[in-house]
Formats: structure tokens, sequence, C-alpha cells
């Protein structure tokens, strides 16, 4: 989702996890390398959609989580 409003990147993309029929959350942003290119995409009209492909983190010396994504262009 792009979040245009974001103070530190004008380019931001808010990737967001959501639960069929549930809500969704944001889990963090991307790269602002890749934002910068999705984010044009996504001001054109093209609709970006991803797939979690690994949950990566959360282990001693890496208390944060991250996500491994696939990007769709559709």
């Amino acid at each position: 989702m792009r979040d245009r409003s974001n103070a530190f990147d004008i380019n931001a993309v808010a990737v967001t996890a959501a639960v069929k029929g549930k809500v969704s959350a944001v889990i963090g942003y991307l790269p602002k390398a890749v934002a910068s290119v999705v984010a044009v995409l996504m001001d054109k009209g093209l609709q970006i959609m991803s797939d979690t492909l690994s949950i990566v983190g959360g282990y001693s010396g890496h208390e944060n989580y991250g996500a491994r994504i696939l990007i769709k262009m559709q």
C-alpha cells in the first residue's frame, strides 16, 4: 500500500498482511531502493500484490522479524 504521508520516504510502500475476511495490518515497508521503483508503478495505476516466501529473524542478535516476499504486478 502506498504511504504518501510518510515523512521519511516520499516513495514509501507499506507491506500489509491480511487474513481473508479479517483485518489487515502494516508489518513493515519495502526497502527504499525497491520502493522507488514500485511506487512509480503503483502511482501509474498498476496493482501490486505479494506472496510471503518466508519470515526471517527473531533469533539471537536479530530480534526483529522480516519477511521475504515475491512482488507481483497486475
